[in-house]
């Protein structure tokens, strides 16, 4: 029977030899982008919304106000 400090263990060297077999790049081209849908963009949402185009490619835009 295993114990939670054991499978932490056990987990870490899982991950660290997924990293060292090169599992774990640096650096991810650009079609690799992560596509984000945004709901509700109105106040903070808009700043959200801003915020997530620097990391991902927004694809979607949901909010009830039909002004926005």
């Amino acid at each position: 029977m295993s114990n939670r400090r054991q499978f932490l263990q056990a987990s870490a060297a899982a991950g660290l030899g997924y990293w060292v077999a090169g599992g774990v790049t640096a650096a991810e081209p650009a079609s690799e982008r992560l596509n984000i849908a945004c709901v509700g963009i109105g106040g903070k949402g808009d700043g959200d919304a801003s915020q997530a185009a620097k990391f991902g490619n927004i694809i979607a835009i949901c909010d009830i106000d039909e002004g926005r």
